[in-house]
């Protein structure tokens, strides 16, 4: 989710040099231009509400479970985060690693 990837980037608590919220946006835009951005709808809550019975789901981890809801609408397995304890509770999602500075990362899933 682009908004969460916005919110982490831009604040100092969760990267060391966050950046702008210019900069922030720029990268955003980079994004939306480069992929096939997927929203949200109604089959989308459904599942995330699916998901927060079964996983007893409360607080900021609303927002994991609605990219893990997403994630399963559209069939992706996996996701690469430096979040691996949030996701790594939901079956069937791939948390794959993180890949580290100067790491080039040729496989999608």
């Amino acid at each position: 989710m682009l908004l969460e990837f916005f919110a982490v980037v831009t604040d100092s608590r969760r990267v060391g040099n966050p950046l702008s919220p210019a900069e922030a946006w720029r990268e955003v835009r980079t994004y939306l231009d480069a992929f096939e951005v997927l929203y949200p709808d109604e089959g989308t809550f459904a599942q995330l509400g699916k998901l927060a019975d079964q996983y007893q789901i409360t607080r900021q981890t609303i927002f994991d479970a609605l990219i893990v809801a997403m994630m399963i609408q559209y069939r992706i397995k996996g996701i690469y985060t430096d979040n691996r304890e949030d996701f790594a509770r939901f079956d069937g999602v791939e948390v794959l690693p993180w890949p580290s500075a100067g790491t080039k990362t040729s496989t999608a899933t």
